[in-house]
């Protein structure tokens, strides 16, 4: 009882400091950033890449989606955070693309963003450490500049991943030194916006 009474004491004490405990904090509205130099098409669109040998490879964007943490509760461990993530799928291979942007009261925020490549035998991870600045892609006749760019040293070869602004990945280097590029840029392509994500908040308490 007296240390309940002790504590109460304290929290009345911290109170009239101007310290404040488990105080409802609103967070900002939903910040695009990484998730503009994701594609842009449509769920169910398919996305081409051909090597050196016009061999393709085909890819499905099975789904966009973004949550979103809309307020949170002091002193609880929880934060603003936005969290997006896309995948492109065959019957071998998968690509993701993952955000996370979290911070606390005016804290600047903590960027995460990941590229994953699965297949049968081969995992590629790649992440914010990873991004090492900008380059000019050309596409056929098209150049789109400032790409940014994430590079992997491996053992025996280095993993490359250029994505440019709605057009997403468009040209990669796979584990094997192949490189892919994309077959087309979709002319109609928009500007990425959060309604091409199943959007949804939450409140963390």
């Amino acid at each position: 009882m007296k240390k309940n009474i002790c504590f109460f004491i304290v929290m009345l004490a911290l109170s009239a400091c101007g310290i404040l405990f488990w105080v409802e904090i609103d967070c900002r509205e939903f910040k695009l950033d990484f998730e503009n130099y994701w594609s842009s098409v449509d769920t169910g669109s398919v996305v081409v890449y051909l090597d050196d040998q016009g061999n393709e490879n085909v890819y499905t964007l099975e789904f966009r989606r973004a949550r979103h943490t809309s307020k949170y509760y002091s002193d609880t461990g929880c934060g603003c955070s936005d969290v997006a993530y896309m995948r492109f799928s065959n019957s071998v291979d998968t690509i993701l693309l993952f955000k996370d942007s979290f911070y606390q009261y005016d804290n600047d925020e903590e960027l995460l963003e990941e590229i994953y490549f699965y297949s049968k035998d081969q995992e590629v991870y790649l992440n914010t450490l990873d991004k090492i600045g900008t380059e000019d892609v050309e596409i056929g006749d098209v150049l789109l500049e400032k790409c940014i760019v994430f590079e992997k040293d491996l053992e025996d070869t280095l993993v490359k991943v250029y994505l440019s602004p709605n057009f997403g990945i468009v040209k990669y280097i796979d584990t094997e030194g192949v490189v892919w590029t994309i077959k087309e840029l979709d002319s109609s392509n928009d500007e990425i916006v959060i309604g091409d994500f199943e959007y949804y908040e939450i409140i963390c308490d």
